[in-house]
This record gives C-alpha cells, sequence and structure tokens, in this order.
C-alpha cells in the first residue's frame, strides 16, 4: 500500500511531493524497526511503530485525494467559464 501511495504521490508536481516521499521512507522503517523491537511487549510495545508505519502512508493518500479534487474543481471551473 505505502509503494502505491509514494508511486502516486511522484507524478504530482513540484518538489514537495518529493520530499515528502523521501522523510516518508525513513518513517516507514523507522517505524517498521520500532515495531519488531516492541513485538514482545504487546499492543502497547507495537503501536508507536504501527502509527509511524501507517500514517505516512495515509497522508500521502490523503494528499493524492486532495490533489485529484484541486484538478477537477479547476477543470470544471474552466469548462464552466468557456461556455457562456
Amino acid at each position: 500500500m505505502a509503494s502505491i501511495a509514494f508511486l502516486a504521490l511522484a507524478t504530482l508536481d513540484g518538489d514537495a511531493p518529493l520530499e515528502f516521499i523521501t522523510g516518508a521512507v525513513v518513517l516507514f522503517a523507522v517505524g517498521r524497526v520500532t515495531f519488531l523491537r516492541g513485538y514482545p511487549h504487546g499492543a502497547t510495545g507495537k503501536a508507536f511503530g504501527m502509527a509511524t508505519t501507517a500514517l505516512p502512508t495515509l497522508i500521502a493518500f490523503a494528499w493524492i485525494i486532495i490533489d485529484i479534487c484541486a484538478d477537477l474543481a479547476r477543470g470544471a471551473t474552466q469548462l464552466g467559464g468557456g461556455a457562456t
């Protein structure tokens, strides 16, 4: 799921998505390591690693959805403006 989100994010314009992907990959790796280290301690030990792994992916999907909606809104505005 993370790879799909990051590949989709890489298609967006600008440098900000690429910088986010770099940080998200680091957080993903940190999250996996802390998840595995916390595994023997039960659910509370795994919580930080799980959140650190999942949050960058969820933020990436949100960013993509917002960008798609913004593009659709711009396109609808441009189409509506030319119809007069």
